[in-house]
């Protein structure tokens, strides 16, 4: 079981109502969503980054995606069923039981995009500060700021899993790392390809630590091999796989072997 996080930038603005903002339905099939009906204060503020492992201005969600009428609407054309199947320690319920494409489908349906492990460590970083903005500009109390990072990775129940945009595939006797999709005629296409840049070739079970790979990664996001040990379980990038976070009673990791069907 698998649920997606996303994250929109202001170019995306156009087709999501996962967060009980207002929507109108131009027909049975057409949905209709401007920038003004979304709530910033539903959001965190990333700013952009520049250069090829870059990506602009994002608002990015706080909580996971609901199964409001709307994303039903908007997934029912693409031939897809969701429903909200768990819930967060705030009682919010959301979305879950996704494979790796139909969450990556989803995200670009609605408007968005899915999180990648580059994007990732950036809001870890603002979430351990303890110091990030909403979509507003305002200041995010520190509370609220923790309370995402626990359901983020919190070891406790229940299990969550979040997908990550990251795939990896074999070329040239090395690894190729595959994100920022988009569809081109109902295809997913990744616009960023690239050999893996050096990153800890070896699993840590555990585990690495959290702060000193979100502090220094390597430019694609990836620990380097000299992070730290810690109590994060570590599985990496693997050949005809894809990425992930998952959390649950005992352990919280990152994975580079997820199968995409999971």
């Amino acid at each position: 079981m698998a649920i997606v996080r996303i994250q929109i930038d202001d170019k995306y603005l156009q087709g999501l109502d996962a967060f009980g903002a207002s929507y109108t339905l131009a027909s049975d099939n057409v949905s209709v969503l401007s920038a003004s009906d979304l709530n910033p204060a539903d959001f965190l503020f990333l700013k952009g980054k520049d250069g090829k492992e870059g990506h602009p201005d994002l608002l990015y969600a706080k909580s996971r995606l609901q199964a409001s009428p709307l994303v039903k609407t908007v997934v029912k054309v693409a031939g897809m069923d969701v429903a909200d199947t768990a819930q967060e320690k705030n009682g919010r319920m959301y979305m879950g039981n996704f494979n790796h494409e139909q969450a990556l489908r989803l995200n670009l349906l609605l408007g968005g995009r899915t999180t990648n492990v580059g994007i990732e460590t950036e809001v870890f970083r603002m979430l351990l500060s303890g110091k990030a903005f909403d979509g507003n500009g305002r200041k995010v109390d520190s509370s609220e700021l923790r309370s995402i990072l626990d359901e983020k990775i919190g070891v406790r129940n229940p299990i969550r899993a979040e997908w990550y945009e990251d795939s990896f595939k074999s070329q040239d006797g090395g690894i190729v790392l595959m994100r920022d999709y988009v569809l081109q005629n109902g295809v997913l296409v990744p616009g960023y390809v690239a050999p893996l840049q050096a990153y800890l070739t070896k699993s840590q079970t555990p585990g690495i630590d959290l702060k000193s790979w979100v502090r220094n990664p390597n430019t694609q996001g990836w620990p380097r091999a000299d992070v730290k040990r810690g109590e994060t379980y570590y599985w990496p990038p693997t050949v005809g796989y894809v990425a992930g976070l998952c959390a649950g009673s005992d352990w919280a990791d990152l994975d580079g072997d997820w199968g995409p069907v999971c």
